[in-house]
C-alpha cells in the first residue's frame, strides 16, 4: 500500500513539474543604452500549454521611468513543432526624457493558477552629446517652400471651386437681367433748322401790328417793342451787342457794317422815337407810329442775309 502511495505522488510531482516547465515568458530589449528622446523596442512573449488561460499584462502611457510612444496588436501563434503551445508575443516602443540608469520593473504574467513575473531589465539613458570645440551658430532662418501653383489649388481647391461658382452664378444673374430687359428704342429727333433772324423779326413785327398797341393807347409798349425786335435782329444777323447797349452805342457799331446810309437813318429813326417815348414821355403822332413799324419792316428786308447758291 505504501508502494502504491509513494507512485501516485511521484507521478503528480512530475506532472505539476511538467506543467509549469512548459510555461516561458520573457522581456527584452533591442539595446540596454539610448539617447535622450531615442526610442527602444520592449519585447514580449509568453508560450504556455494552450489550455492553460493567461491574462495579457495591460499598460496605460507608461512602465516606470518610460514613456510608451506606441503598441503594437497582441499576436497570437501556436508552436510549428508542438501545436498544444500557444506562443502570444506583443512589441512595446519606449522612451525616456531624463538621463541616468533606470529599471524596467518586472511585467506580471497571470495565469489560472498563478503569477509570472520576468526579470527586471536595466536601460541606460545618456544625453546628445555636444562638441564643445565648434562655435556657437545662429538660428537657422525658416525654410521658405518654394510656391507652386499646383499645390496652392490643391491647397485651396474647395475656397477656389466656391468662389468661382459665386462669380458664374453672379454673372449669370447680371447678364440674365440685361437682356431680359427689351432695350429701350433710340429715338433721334430731326434736328430742327435753324430759323434765320429776318424771319423771325418780320413775324414778330407782323403780330405787334395785329396787336394794334398803340391804337388802344399802349404806345410806349407799342415802342419798345419794335425797338427790342429790331435789336434782338441785329444781334442775330450782325452778331453785335444791341439788347444790352445804348443807342449811340448800337449806331457806333453799325457804322462799320456794310449796308446802306438809309439803312442806317431808318435804324436810327426807330430806336432815338422808342427813347423818346420810354424816357421823354414822348406821344408821337399816328402816322409816326405807322411809319415806325414799316421803317423796321424795311430795314429788316434790306438787310436779309443771302444764302449762296447751290451748284447744280
Amino acid at each position: 500500500m505504501r508502494k502504491l502511495y509513494f507512485i501516485l505522488f511521484t507521478f503528480t510531482l512530475l506532472s505539476v513539474n511538467n506543467l509549469f516547465s512548459q510555461r516561458t515568458i520573457s522581456a527584452t530589449l533591442d539595446s540596454n543604452k539610448i539617447l535622450i528622446g531615442q526610442q527602444l523596442v520592449l519585447h514580449l512573449m509568453a508560450s504556455f500549454p494552450a489550455q492553460d488561460t493567461l491574462y495579457w499584462p495591460s499598460f496605460s502611457d507608461s512602465i516606470g521611468n518610460f514613456e510608451i510612444v506606441n503598441k503594437s496588436r497582441i499576436d497570437t501563434s501556436y508552436d510549428n513543432n508542438n501545436i498544444t503551445t500557444k506562443i502570444i508575443r506583443q512589441n512595446i516602443v519606449i522612451t525616456a526624457f531624463d538621463t541616468g540608469y533606470f529599471p524596467v520593473p518586472p511585467i506580471q504574467f497571470h495565469f489560472n493558477d498563478t503569477i509570472v513575473e520576468t526579470d527586471p531589465l536595466l536601460i541606460q539613458v545618456v544625453s546628445v552629446p555636444v562638441d564643445t570645440s565648434k562655435g556657437i551658430y545662429d538660428i537657422k532662418e525658416p525654410y521658405q517652400v518654394p510656391f507652386s501653383l499646383l499645390s496652392w489649388i490643391k491647397r485651396y481647391k474647395y475656397w477656389i471651386g466656391g468662389s468661382a461658382a459665386i462669380v458664374a452664378i453672379l454673372t449669370a444673374l447680371i447678364l440674365w437681367l440685361i437682356y431680359r430687359k427689351p432695350k429701350a428704342k433710340i429715338i433721334v429727333k430731326p434736328k430742327k433748322p435753324k430759323i434765320p433772324a429776318h424771319k423771325i423779326a418780320l413775324k414778330k413785327l407782323k403780330d405787334i401790328d395785329h396787336q394794334k398797341l398803340w391804337q388802344h393807347n399802349k404806345v410806349k409798349l407799342y415802342h419798345s417793342s419794335v425797338s427790342e425786335i429790331i435789336r434782338e435782329y441785329l444781334e442775330l444777323r450782325f452778331n453785335i451787342i444791341a439788347l444790352e447797349s445804348t443807342t449811340p452805342e448800337i449806331m457806333s457799331a453799325v457804322q462799320s457794317l456794310s449796308i446802306g446810309e438809309e439803312q442806317k437813318e431808318k435804324l436810327k429813326q426807330i430806336l432815338t422815337l422808342s427813347d423818346f417815348v420810354k424816357f421823354a414821355k414822348a406821344n408821337p403822332l399816328p402816322n409816326e407810329n405807322e411809319q415806325c413799324l414799316k421803317d423796321a419792316v424795311a430795314f429788316v428786308k434790306s438787310t436779309i442775309l443771302k444764302e449762296p447758291k447751290q451748284n447744280g
